[in-house]
């Protein structure tokens, strides 16, 4: 696991292909919808997510998001995580998610405080163009796409960080996503 400018850290490996093989399978017997976002625009968000609800896949993000927090962030965090979402960026639909926060401000699930957002990487980077995750950091952008890119890597930061994914320009990316919440920043 490695820190990058204390702001998101990334751990190489942090899922193996025998565990992302299972989730991939999982998620084809999920029902698929649109992705969307907060605000209702339908153009900022060009992406399929389907929902898991899966024991092992849960208590395996759990663990590693709980590591992370501690090694590296050391937020009061709730004793759960939120569902995971396993979201599809791909060539055919133009897969991209414009700037934004994963902190509903000001909706009706503003109560819900996200603290920590976690992304696995579940696609080999062989397997897509585009579809790199950039980070807005003091108004300047920020991205480690190789790093970020592999197979089974997780990233994890505060979920108050301006992101995007840039679109997918060839085949299609798969990954993980889900938030730790915790009571109010104090």
């Amino acid at each position: 696991m490695e820190n990058n400018t204390n702001l998101f850290w990334i751990w190489p490996n942090a899922l193996s292909n025998d565990e992302i093989d299972r989730i991939h399978e999982k998620a084809q017997k999920e029902k698929t919808i649109k992705g969307s976002v907060f605000d209702g625009n339908k153009e900022a968000r060009k992406s399929n997510i389907k929902w898991i609800n899966d024991l092992s896949a849960h208590e395996a993000i759990w663990a590693l998001g709980n590591r992370v927090n501690a090694e590296g962030f050391g937020y009061d965090l709730y004793e759960r995580i939120n569902d995971i979402q396993y979201t599809e960026y791909s060539y055919s639909n133009k897969g991209t998610y414009d700037w934004h926060i994963d902190m509903p401000i000001g909706t009706p699930i503003s109560y819900r405080m996200r603290k920590l957002s976690i992304i696995i990487q579940l696609t080999d980077s062989s397997e897509y163009e585009g579809g790199d995750i950039l980070f807005k950091i003091s108004g300047k952008e920020e991205t480690h796409p190789e790093s970020f890119r592999q197979k089974g890597t997780l990233i994890a930061f505060p979920s108050f960080i301006m992101h995007k994914v840039t679109p997918v320009t060839k085949g299609t990316r798969n990954s993980l996503v889900t938030w730790f919440e915790g009571p109010n920043w104090r």
